[in-house]
């Protein structure tokens, strides 16, 4: 566990942010992180995560420091319930003794259950505490944790009326912050640590250690990085869509000659599915990159026309920003049904198309592909309307918004 005491300092912003359990609920905070040290330097930040390998590997990918705490998930009453009540109770006496050791002038919640500790030993010790929520229907965690919180950060303008319990003014509408990745951790890092990728990328070929201006699309991509070909970025997450990846592969035998010469694809499969993925492109004459991860998304939306994925908080962050044209299939099983609530969203703008999963079939997805493809002004328009709901400053006003509650922000 990396060293949580800090020298305190009455100019000097000490950030804790606590969440995690998914990147959806830890990458907003890395973008907010990298925001407090891009305004203020010498910013001392500190995350409180779940013990759950992929915050690790994120953060540690990231390089940020950051303390685990035994936090746990429960839904419904079962002995696992039981379980995880004694986690929570053990999880605020740790988050108590850390904001005593690291007296932080800030606590930033990032939704969820890992964010609930810190949030309540926070409260308990006057520290200031303010949540993120990402999402459309705020979660159960920022319900609760909201009437505590001395600011709401929402993403989405219907979702004020959610909070009935948080005055107004409390309330601030800055979008959901997306990380930028302008100092990678090395050649490898556009597929992240080596245990979340392997070496294996380019449909099985072995990943080359480039050491030339790593940064550049041509580095990371070859020759899918030059132009001419419609490309298409596949993926479902940080894990993966096993769904989304069997109905790409269902349909992609089948498609016309004209599509499959023009198309090149990026498929982020998940590590459960890659090797299979893997070995079904190979049979295909298709031009293709397969990857179980893809840490470097920013870079990768450059290359793509279309986009296929899931409907998540971050997925939306991420698309709007870059102005892509997307397809969605919610994940039916989140919480309250949000994704498909985000993806309604942007059908609704004219920013994307829906599929839900009940519906999805290879030839479903692959007859909407090929429409889109065939009708370039028509994805134009789709990426205009996308471009128009991004929040590019979302990170820039959370954090002058919590600079100001710290009474830190110099005019």
């Amino acid at each position: 566990m990396p060293s949580a005491t800090i020298e305190p300092s009455a100019t000097t912003a000490r950030i804790i942010l606590a969440g995690g359990g998914t990147g959806g609920h830890l990458y907003p905070g890395v973008a907010i992180a990298q925001e407090f040290r891009r305004q203020r330097p010498d910013s001392q930040i500190l995350f409180a995560i779940t013990r759950r390998k992929i915050d690790q590997q994120i953060l540690s990918q990231e390089g940020w420091e950051y303390v685990t705490l035994p936090v746990e998930s429960f839904r419904g009453i079962s002995w696992r319930t039981v379980r995880a009540l004694g986690c929570l109770a053990s999880s605020i006496r740790q988050a108590s003794q850390l904001v005593k050791s690291f007296q932080p002038s800030l606590i930033i919640g990032l939704g969820a259950y890992p964010s609930v500790p810190m949030i309540v030993a926070g409260k308990r010790s006057k520290v200031p505490v303010v949540i993120q929520e990402q999402n459309l229907y705020p979660g159960g965690a920022n319900k609760m944790l909201a009437r505590w919180a001395d600011r709401v950060f929402i993403s989405f303008p219907a979702t004020e009326s959610l909070f009935p319990t948080v005055p107004r003014k409390k309330i601030i509408l800055a979008g959901n912050p997306v990380r930028q990745v302008e100092n990678p951790a090395g050649p490898e890092s556009l597929c992240g640590a080596e245990s979340l990728c392997g070496a294996e990328s380019l449909c099985g070929a072995e990943s080359p250690r480039r050491t030339e201006n790593p940064g550049s699309l041509e580095s990371l991509f070859g020759d899918l990085s030059a132009r001419g070909k419609f490309t298409l970025l596949i993926f479902g997450g940080s894990k993966g869509a096993h769904r989304i990846n069997e109905a790409v592969m269902e349909g992609l035998s089948g498609i016309p000659k004209g599509l499959a010469e023009k198309l090149q694809i990026i498929h982020q499969t998940g590590q459960e599915d890659f090797e299979e993925v893997k070995r079904r492109y190979q049979q295909i004459p298709v031009k293709a990159v397969v990857l179980p991860f893809i840490y470097r998304m920013i870079e990768t939306y450059q290359l793509a026309d279309l986009v296929v994925c899931r409907a998540g908080a971050t997925t939306v962050a991420e698309i709007t920003l870059m102005g892509k044209p997307a397809i969605m299939i919610p994940y039916p099983y989140a919480v309250s049904d949000h994704q498909a609530t985000n993806a309604g969203e942007l059908k609704k703008a004219g920013a994307a198309e829906l599929i839900l999963e009940r519906d999805l079939t290879g030839k479903s997805l692959w007859d909407m592909i090929q429409a889109l493809a065939e009708h370039p002004q028509r994805l134009a328009r789709m990426g205009e309307e996308s471009k128009k709901l991004g929040k590019p400053d979302a990170a820039s006003k959370i954090v002058r918004e919590c600079l100001n509650l710290m009474g830190l922000f110099l005019r």
